[in-house]
């Protein structure tokens, strides 16, 4: 049975916020929500947010800012970040949090709904164990210059993947050069819906394809296990979405994220 695209972004809002949920190790319940929360983890901002519910009118800007001050503020993180699912709520927010000096960023729901325009090339890629995965993710962080020499947030945005791994089946794939693992992403399953999500290619790596094909073999064994959905997200603005497009992936859907990555380091207006 079809079913509409509004029915089919519930299910896989259903399916990543079930993983937040189990990946939370304290809720606090606010006014138009409840924050997830991680105290292990304060600098990963994926496991540490107010996820609105619904579309709440009385919200607005200002008032989700007071809450994350108030939640994660007192609880020491550093950053804010506020997420909801409503699109018409998120767009009439955006002015108001880039007023205060927030990130927007609207995310992209994609499902694949077609044939990809090329195929999986045998040999490039293959399902590793979670440790190449995260050799992947250490390297990139320690790219990052803003991070590179941060020890304690390098090991908390590596070792957060296990904290996913643990919130849901996850399997890992990736692609190798000369022996190294050098881009790889995951595939989440409920055995009948697969997220495909951290699609990554080191830097020196990139423009070769490799992100491509990693993406093409999540979706083939995601396809293989019998999943009768596989989605996964993206920037709105940003240009993988149009790789996606290609690979067969169609929209379905838009939430929104709000966030500060440090307060001590943003330049935030007063607050009336």
């Amino acid at each position: 049975m079809n079913t509409s695209s509004s029915d089919r972004l519930r299910r896989v809002l259903d399916f990543v916020r079930g993983i937040e949920d189990r990946a939370a190790r304290r809720r606090v319940p606010f006014k138009w929500g409840t924050a997830l929360l991680n105290d292990d983890f304060p600098h990963v901002h994926d496991l540490n947010f107010l996820r609105v519910d619904g579309a709440p009118e009385d919200a607005t800007a200002k008032t989700l800012a007071a809450e994350a001050d108030r939640i994660l503020g007192g609880a020491g993180f550093k950053h804010r970040k506020v997420v909801l699912d409503d699109e018409a709520l998120g767009h009439r927010l955006i002015p108001g949090f880039k007023e205060l000096g927030w990130e927007v960023g609207p995310l992209l729901y994609m499902e694949a709904v077609r044939e990809p325009d090329r195929p999986l090339t045998p040999g490039i890629v293959k399902e590793v164990p979670l440790e190449d995965h995260l050799q992947v993710r250490d390297q990139s962080f320690r790219q990052d210059p803003e991070i590179a020499d941060d020890e304690e947030v390098i090991t908390q945005l590596r070792d957060c993947f296990r904290v996913w791994s643990e919130a849901s089946d996850m399997r890992q794939f990736a692609a190798f050069v000369d022996g190294q693992p050098v881009s790889s992403c995951e595939l989440y399953s409920d055995g009948t819906t697969g997220q495909i999500e951290s699609v990554l290619t080191l830097e020196e790596h990139r423009n070769r394809g490799l992100g491509v094909a990693i993406v093409l073999l999540a979706l083939q064994e995601a396809k293989k296990a019998g999943h009768d959905m596989v989605f996964l997200i993206a920037d709105e603005d940003d240009w993988p979405r149009e790789m996606y497009k290609k690979l067969g992936f169609d929209p379905i859907g838009i939430t929104h994220e709000f966030k500060i990555p440090d307060v001590s380091k943003a330049e935030q207006p007063t607050r009336q």
